[in-house]
This record gives structure tokens, sequence and C-alpha cells, in this order.
């Protein structure tokens, strides 16, 4: 129900930005002059079944039909996007910098061959992320963990 009031919210122009997940790029729009694709390289931009759509190709549809601006912004770009950036089809804008000059986060590559490193509760977890993990717990922080 939600889902379809702000459709309707749209298609009276009663919204001038509108944010949302792949199918937002349907979204009632008149007076399209920018669609921003943020991290384009992800895999949940591509629908898989029925109807079958690449919300990056529909967004490029979208942008000529309007004369809109399309970003694709992504700190790692599909190997696709990257290659036209280069060949000069799309201009390509490289920050240098992160935003605020922030430093990247800490970082550790732990080799899972090396038995050692592999922590007996699962051979998919490193006994460094588990000690990572209660670290947080133990200050009564949230940790999240997103597995491909």
């Amino acid at each position: 129900a939600q889902k379809y009031d702000e459709y309707r919210r749209i298609a009276r122009g009663e919204a001038n930005i509108v944010v949302g997940a792949r199918s937002a790029i349907f979204a009632p729009l008149d007076n399209i002059e920018l669609i921003i694709l943020d991290e384009e390289q992800t895999e949940s931009y591509k629908q898989d079944n029925m109807p079958y759509y690449h919300a990056r190709d529909i967004a490029q549809l979208r942008a000529k039909y309007h004369h809109a601006k399309v970003v694709l912004g992504s700190a790692t770009p599909s190997l696709e996007t990257k290659a036209r950036a280069m060949k000069g089809v799309y201009n390509y804008v490289e920050l240098p910098t992160r935003i605020n000059k922030q430093d990247l986060p800490d970082t550790l590559i732990v080799d899972m061959s090396r038995s050692e490193n592999v922590s007996s509760f699962s051979y998919i977890f490193s006994n460094d992320l588990l000690d990572a993990i209660d670290e947080r717990l133990d200050r009564n922080e949230q940790t999240v963990l997103l597995v491909n």
C-alpha cells in the first residue's frame, strides 16, 4: 500500500526527488534531469526474472529520452563501465580522495589456506574475525557481517 501511495504521489508531480531500489528507475517522472546509480557495479541492479532488465540500461534510456544526465557512481566500477569511460563513451570523473579527506578503514587480509588462521568454529571464519566480533560484543556494540 505504501509503494502504491508513493507511486501515485510521484505521478501527481508531488515529488522532486525519488530514492528507491532497482524498480525506482520506472518511477512516473516527467521532468528528469539527473539519475544517480550509486555503487553501479552491484548485481542488485540486475533483474533476473521476468521482466528482465538492468537498471543501468534503463537509466541510460530514460536519460536519453528526457535529455538528462546519468551518474554511475562506484569506488570499484564494473569492467563494462570502466572500459566505456576509458574509451570516452562516458565522461570519467575521478575523485582521488575520500569525502572530508577521511582515511580508509583499516583492513586485514587473512590467508585462509593456513590452518592456524581458520577458526575451529567454522572454516569460513578466521580467528581474527571472530576476535574482532567478540571485542565489539564485549563493548555492547553491534556487528553486521555480510557473506557473499
